[in-house]
């Protein structure tokens, strides 16, 4: 009869730990899924924004910046929209931008290549790039001048 009661406890204590144990699994599984998820895409009636700060950090190529950085998803459709301002007080050449999309770890996600006509000093120009690819998780974007 004592045993019984023993075997019991022992049960209780074990279904008990066994409880705090799937708790805290369950716990440590959101916190890894929240480190994990994209908390940079936003979805606003079905366009997707890319809101990641590093993605919209001002970047620079030979005095010519880009800014404005917009990064958007509408159905298959991936959309960049940047705009390019020659910073210099000399005409800028003309050349080939290689646009490299890397997540959050810096591999490369794509690539597009578009051409960044002469420019005027202080002179801007905006610049939308399209394509049947997903990349608007993208985390950063670095550029390349490519020869024309």
């Amino acid at each position: 009869m004592k045993e019984e009661k023993v075997d019991k406890k022992r049960r209780k204590y074990k279904f008990f730990w066994l409880g705090i144990l799937i708790v805290i699994l369950i716990v440590i599984t959101i916190i890894i899924y929240k480190m994990v998820t994209n908390r940079y895409i936003k979805n606003d009636g079905g366009i997707i924004i890319n809101t990641s700060d590093k993605l919209k950090d001002f970047k620079r190529i030979d005095g010519i910046e880009v800014k404005d950085i917009l990064l958007t998803k509408e159905g298959s459709i991936s959309n960049l929209t940047v705009t390019i301002n020659n910073s210099t007080s000399e005409e800028s050449q003309d050349f080939n931008a290689k646009f490299i999309f890397v997540d959050k770890k810096g591999n490369e996600i794509t690539s597009m290549t578009t051409y960044i006509p002469i420019l005027q000093p202080n002179e801007s120009i905006q610049i939308e790039l399209q394509a049947k690819l997903d990349f608007v998780e993208a985390y950063d974007f670095r550029i390349e001048k490519l020869p024309v």
